[in-house]
């Protein structure tokens, strides 16, 4: 009979930890945070070169990537002190096979992805860094911080 109620029990917590997990949501974090919902902003892809400001950061992210929500902490941290527009991943953004230089690109037809997550700095309306995966954004993060 123990055995049976402490395998309930167990079974009752793990299917209580996954449904938290496939509840969370980027945008349901990132507004409860009232802070940084004041200074959140978004766009969509065909948008990134069309900002006012003459400096900003454009990062795609996808609700189902688990890199994106592991460097989550840190990008909502970033925006607070740096312009970020959040974008998110849909199919009308190309994604490319192989890593090419995209610094300079100022066209939205000659700018892609090769996964998510991706972080663009834009300066002048040109691509001016571009970080992609966990790791490089991260770096990026600490150099600048």
């Amino acid at each position: 009979m123990r055995k049976i109620l402490l395998l309930s029990l167990l079974l009752l917590l793990t299917n209580s930890c996954s449904v938290q997990l496939e509840n969370h949501s980027f945008y349901e974090s990132i507004e409860q945070e009232s802070s940084f919902e004041v200074s959140r902003k978004t766009t969509v892809w065909g948008e990134i070169f069309n900002q006012s400001e003459q400096e900003y950061y454009a990062y795609i992210y996808s609700e189902t990537c688990g890199h994106c929500r592991k460097i989550e902490p840190e990008i909502k941290k970033y925006s607070q002190t740096h312009i970020v527009y959040f974008i998110e991943r849909s199919d009308d953004i190309p994604i490319a096979s192989e890593r090419g230089d995209l610094t300079g690109v100022d066209d939205i037809n000659s700018l892609y992805i090769l996964g998510t997550p991706t972080l663009f700095e834009i300066s002048d309306k040109k691509v001016k860094n571009c970080y992609i995966g966990f790791y490089e954004i991260q770096e990026h993060i600490k150099e600048v911080s």
